[in-house]
């Protein structure tokens, strides 16, 4: 694990000049930590209740460091939440993001990361201000 001032400073740095380096080394120096807590859940379509997991992982988190919640169109519809299962992409995408602020992210912000001819891939990305 990074020291806070050092982890702050590769997050700023990465932020501001998307140095490649600094993100590698942020990634790298959590990857157990990020590891148990991913292992934890499936996905956030099938939390009951996702903004106190999202606060869990949030305390988790130095200043700076980041949460990536990667989504497609597909679920369990046994288990999915029921908002999930009518919901189009970006009425998805608004309640994840609602959640994310509900459990204090900033920075919030939807990549869409779909291959041409696959499954979709959306992510949600937001850091801990």
């Amino acid at each position: 694990m990074l020291a806070a001032e050092e982890e702050y400073m590769l997050a700023k740095n990465w932020k501001t000049t998307g140095n490649i380096k600094a993100a590698e080394k942020l990634v790298t120096s959590h990857l157990r930590l990020v590891a148990k807590i991913a292992m934890g859940y499936v996905s956030i379509q099938y939390l009951t209740r996702p903004v106190e997991v999202l606060q869990s992982v949030l305390d988790a988190l130095q200043p700076g460091g980041a949460i990536a919640i990667a989504m497609s169109h597909r679920l369990f519809p046994t288990k999915a939440i029921a908002a999930f299962q009518g919901m189009e992409r970006d009425d998805k995408m608004k309640l994840v993001g609602y959640c994310l602020q509900q459990a204090g992210f900033g920075d919030i912000a939807f990549h869409d990361r779909s291959p041409l001819g696959a499954d979709p891939l959306w992510i949600m990305t937001a850091s801990k201000l």
